[in-house]
């Protein structure tokens, strides 16, 4: 249960006035937001990957552009 793998979002380079944002949808349609460069946001910013975990995630854009978004991964 402990995760092997923690990703932090840092920071991300965008548009001026653009947002990012990384989340899931669940089973009920509901999203869970992982990341958000959104000010403000109550994202927690870090998520953690268990061992041997498939995973799918929502990766959105609101102004065409070019991002750089910065993630920290750590793993054991």
């Amino acid at each position: 249960t402990t995760p092997a793998v923690r990703v932090s979002f840092l920071r991300a380079t965008a548009p001026a006035g653009a947002d990012f944002a990384l989340w899931q949808t669940g089973a009920t349609g509901a999203p869970t937001l992982f990341f958000s460069n959104r000010p403000g946001t109550t994202a927690p910013q870090v998520f953690g990957l268990r061992r041997g975990q498939h995973a799918h995630f929502n990766w959105g854009f609101s102004q065409p552009g070019h991002y750089r978004i910065h993630l920290r991964l750590e793993g054991s």
